[in-house]
């Protein structure tokens, strides 16, 4: 997948994540020269009438979520047979990096996190 275009315009940098549906790479945007997060659908879920309608339910519902903590979405579309969400690129690093290299995090600090991911989810059940 590295160094493919898809979209016409998206070229895959490298992968930054797995999940049980897919990876999800990072692409620049060759016209915007922009970074962007690719979520793939493995090519033999994506013949799966189910698992496509809720992964384009996800993009839905993350298309009209607007709100500054979280990514907006730019497209839903098929490259051939393969199915692709292009997202907001978000720099950071995973919680579980953060946890192996800083340790455990302050209860102040992970109740104020957990605060911040509760707001998100309302506001993503709230688009529903």
């Amino acid at each position: 997948m590295i160094g493919r275009v898809v979209g016409t315009n998206y070229r895959i940098l490298e992968k930054i994540g797995e999940g049980g549906m897919g990876g999800v790479y990072r692409a620049v945007d060759q016209m915007l020269e922009r970074d962007v997060a690719l979520k793939a659908i493995r090519p033999e879920l994506s013949r799966e009438p189910e698992i496509i309608e809720r992964f384009r339910a996800e993009a839905r519902t993350l298309a009209r979520i607007h709100h500054s903590a979280i990514a907006n979405v730019y497209t839903f579309f098929y490259e051939g047979e393969e199915l692709f969400l292009a997202m907001e690129f978000v720099r950071g690093r995973p919680l579980s990096r953060a946890l192996a290299s800083d340790g455990p995090i302050p209860w102040e600090r992970a109740d104020a996190l957990l605060g911040t991911a509760m707001d998100r989810i309302q506001v993503g059940h709230d688009a529903r």
